[in-house]
């Protein structure tokens, strides 16, 4: 019923067509800022990049320690981790302690793997705990590799029977995998019900999900038969049957597919969100927009860096001969020879 992506190629069958509008992504990234007004007055007029600037500058001088915290307070998680990232190791840990706790685990997320060493180092086990706890199960298998084991055992012990089980899911695969991406947060229904059967069970969420622009639709054994968005419900007769105006032609991804080629899907057909599914059809999770603009986004990044002899996973700020040595490791082999002694 639904369409796979599939080496660059669309599998599908059904005639109805899901079609979405590209998205913004949640997550912000280096070059954009979410900054909030600052209490009891306008916002600043100057630029975002200007503020961060100044913050910056600010912290590396000691300027003023505690406008210092009010202002990243004011600050989205990742351009906290932005500025984490652009200060050496001394001034970085002064800012950590100042960042407030509930950011804790959003932040380890956003920063760079050489750079989140560094954070988790110069926390205790309750700290790590407390931070591993704000995430949901996929994005806690993004970060369980840099965590002492001993931390998510005990993350996993305070877990429901579910999340372990999405959690156990999340870390079977590699980061570069669909598999490793994909959100469990999803809304499901079945076909057999009326639109005003799924606006009633809507309303008893307290919030949808983060980037929610489709609901899933299975069948009483879970497997995927197609996708209700969120517009068409919304202007559909309370009395038509889910089957009857639901998506049936689908992008949909497997857990083992790569990454990267998700990625390009999403490019190629503007999807919001997309189901994915096991070889037996049954809905596992999806992926959203911002994890693949994450993807496009860290592939970019990883050549830039690998033009400038520096690797993905290196602290700019480390001692000046580790980046010698990525930058040259190659090199001896080569040179070196050239320049013994002849006998």
């Amino acid at each position: 019923m639904c369409s796979r992506w599939n080496g660059g190629r669309r599998l599908h069958d059904g005639c109805r067509k899901e079609t979405t509008h590209r998205s913004s992504a949640r997550k912000s990234h280096p070059g954009a800022t979410l900054d909030r007004a600052p209490p009891g007055g306008r916002g600043s007029c100057a630029s975002p990049g200007h503020a961060r600037h100044e913050l910056v500058e600010g912290i590396v001088h000691k300027q003023n320690l505690a406008e210092l915290k009010l202002k990243l307070e004011q600050l989205h998680p990742a351009d906290i981790a932005y500025i984490l990232e652009s200060l050496p190791l001394e001034d970085r840990l002064l800012v950590w302690d100042m960042v407030k706790s509930e950011n804790d685990g959003e932040i380890l997320l956003e920063v760079s793997d050489a750079v989140r060493e560094t954070l988790i180092e110069s926390m205790d086990q309750q700290e790590l705990v407390a931070a591993a706890e704000q995430l949901d199960a996929d994005e806690l298998a993004d970060l369980a590799a840099d965590l002492p084991r001993q931390v998510v055992y005990e993350v996993m012990g305070n877990l429901d029977e579910q999340g372990r089980a999405q959690l156990q899911s999340a870390l079977s695969y590699e980061d570069d995998k669909v598999g490793g991406l994909m959100d469990f947060d999803l809304v499901k229904i079945r076909a057999d019900v009326s639109c005003e059967v799924v606006l009633r069970y809507l309303r008893r969420f307290d919030e949808l999900p983060p980037q929610t622009d489709k609901i899933f639709v299975i069948d009483d054994a879970g497997r995927l038969k197609g996708v209700l968005l969120i517009r068409k419900l919304l202007v559909s007769d309370p009395e038509a049957m889910v089957e009857d105006i639901m998506a049936v032609e689908v992008v949909s991804f497997h857990p083992d597919e790569e990454a990267a080629d998700a990625a390009l899907a999403f490019e190629r057909y503007d999807p919001v969100t997309a189901p994915v599914v096991d070889d037996n059809g049954l809905l596992v999770g999806r992926l959203t927009v911002d994890e693949m603009v994450d993807v496009i986004r860290e592939e970019s990044d990883t050549e830039v860096l690998n033009l400038a002899g520096l690797k993905e996973e290196e602290d700019l700020f480390a001692p000046v001969i580790n980046s010698v040595k990525n930058r040259w490791a190659g090199w001896p082999s080569i040179c070196v020879p050239h320049l013994w002694p002849r006998g």
